[in-house]
């Protein structure tokens, strides 16, 4: 109960406090991977390997010990991140991904896979920092998290710059502005771009039924 409550009410300085009253026994791994994605998602890697720091049983989990490996490497411990990841293969850990970025952050080799893996935040992360040509365009599915990422390290597209012809991508951002990923006024700054009639800005209470969503909404704003 306590767990569930704490990932609900997302204050990450509590869980901190909870997990060193509670060095004493096994933490949930929910909640050690659920501290370490947030404080990613923040784009603040210094809060997010702490943990590593403070807890004393960590928890048997593949991407607990991902994470782990990845701090030690980030913060220059790369013996010991040897250490740990000889470790975690002894114990049958099979992932082709993270074995890949792996040996190209510790320098072993000087390619990696390029591919874009967004099915959790470390992967995503990792698969930002091993490519100089990171390019990643968000959309409606995109996980929220990964949204909040983006914006932590002011990846996100400018606005200026979207095609509000393109309605799907104008419904991601009305999305992302939703979730705080973008500014309100950002957003109404898009709608003043669109291109109305003077016949529909008069009689915008019958034509806004007539035009997608988004058009509407921004008729609505203009009128």
């Amino acid at each position: 109960i306590k767990i569930d409550w704490l990932i609900k009410n997302k204050d990450l300085d509590l869980v901190k406090s909870f997990i060193r009253n509670n060095n004493n026994q096994k933490i949930s791994s929910d909640l050690i991977n659920f501290y370490l994605d947030e404080y990613l998602s923040n784009g603040d890697l210094e809060n997010a390997c702490e943990v590593f720091n403070i807890i004393q049983y960590l928890p048997k989990n593949f991407y607990t010990s991902k994470f782990q490996i990845y701090c030690l490497i980030y913060e220059n411990k790369k013996e010991i991140a040897q250490v740990q990841f000889d470790l975690l293969k002894e114990n049958n850990f099979n992932d082709n991904f993270f074995e890949d970025k792996f040996n190209f952050l510790m320098g072993y080799t000087e390619n990696t896979n390029l591919k874009i893996f967004e099915n959790n935040i470390l992967n995503f992360h990792l698969s930002r920092i091993s490519n100089d040509k990171f390019v990643f365009e968000p959309n409606e599915n995109t996980k929220k998290n990964i949204w909040r990422y983006l914006k932590s390290f002011n990846l996100l597209q400018n606005l200026d710059d979207i095609d509000v012809e393109n309605d799907q991508k104008i419904i991601s951002i009305e999305n992302a502005t939703h979730n705080s990923n973008y500014p309100e006024k950002d957003l109404l700054n898009l709608y003043t771009r669109y291109r109305f009639s003077i016949n529909q800005l008069i009689n915008l209470q019958d034509e806004y039924k007539l035009l997608p969503e988004n058009q509407s909404r921004a008729l609505l704003y203009q009128g």
